[in-house]
């Protein structure tokens, strides 16, 4: 926007959530949706809207905690959720600097894509939270986002330039969760592969990878005239999922300098499992 939007007045409901519950947190669900719809009511002039775009706000904000609990590795000093994860990241983690606590500590009991294949290939039972429940959830509460901020739209009478804003961010997180989905698909046959040996495990993570960059180029033309930048940390210190600095200049902090990395993942990728069915055929 120009002139730019202040903090306070874009992220207007972040501060006020902040401030209300700093001061009591302990307050009945159904006085609270009463008074959040009065307050988007406001912001937008009508009241059916208003309870249509709480509800895309809370089913939206369902998304990134799951997918960062239980795929990221670490918190958001060193890591832009938004900007995706490499292929190797979600099935190597460990080179990276994983902060174990992310899911011992703060997250409901479950597994990691790596506990997840093993007992998958073993034929053990799972406990608590399981990749594939956790990209699931991220779809269901993506795509009813989706649905509720556009039942709103006709509705929206005041601020309708703020309401696109908000409406384009909804769509944000929706690829964003998409982009995971597929990933984590990706990475589960890639663990799998390594009790299996099966190409066919590998040609299959290669189609959930270049389904997950379709979504990530969706996401891309989404924010590419919406945002300036992902973080405003722009420094060596962000390593995931690319360094957020280059020889002390500020990089990799908006989606279209992170796309065409994804796109050389795909395409590294895609020659690595030709390698390997090449080998496996010259035997």
């Amino acid at each position: 926007a120009e002139p730019k939007i202040k903090q306070y007045e874009r992220d207007w409901i972040w501060f006020e959530a902040w401030a209300r519950y700093a001061w009591n947190p302990d307050r009945k669900e159904q006085d609270e949706r009463e008074y959040w719809v009065g307050r988007i009511t406001e912001k937008y002039g009508n009241k059916q809207a208003a309870e249509k775009i709480l509800d895309a706000y809370n089913d939206s904000g369902e998304c990134a905690p799951r997918l960062i609990r239980r795929f990221g590795i670490t918190e958001g000093n060193r890591q832009t959720l938004s900007l995706g994860m490499t292929l190797d990241q979600l099935v190597n983690p460990r080179p990276y600097g994983p902060y174990e606590g992310l899911w011992l500590c703060q997250a409901p009991p479950g597994e990691r894509l790596q506990e997840y294949a093993e007992k998958e290939w073993k034929g053990e039972s799972h406990i608590g939270e399981t990749p594939p429940q956790i990209i699931q959830e991220a779809l269901q509460y993506s795509q009813s986002a989706v649905e509720a901020i556009e039942a709103a739209k006709p509705l929206v009478t005041k601020n309708k330039e703020e309401f696109e804003r908000l409406r384009n961010d909804i769509y944000c997180i929706r690829a964003m969760s998409e982009n995971y989905a597929a990933k984590v698909n990706a990475a589960i046959l890639v663990l799998r592969y390594n009790y299996s040996k099966d190409i066919q495990d590998l040609k299959k993570a290669a189609e959930y990878l270049e389904e997950s960059l379709d979504h990530y180029r969706k996401l891309t033309e989404l924010t590419k005239d919406t945002y300036d930048f992902a973080q405003s940390m722009q420094t060596s210190q962000r390593k995931i999922p690319f360094p957020g600095a280059e020889n002390g200049v500020p990089a990799n902090f908006h989606w279209t300098q992170v796309l065409p990395k994804y796109e050389k993942e795909l395409e590294d990728f895609k020659k690595y499992v030709k390698g390997v069915e090449s080998d496996n055929n010259t035997r």
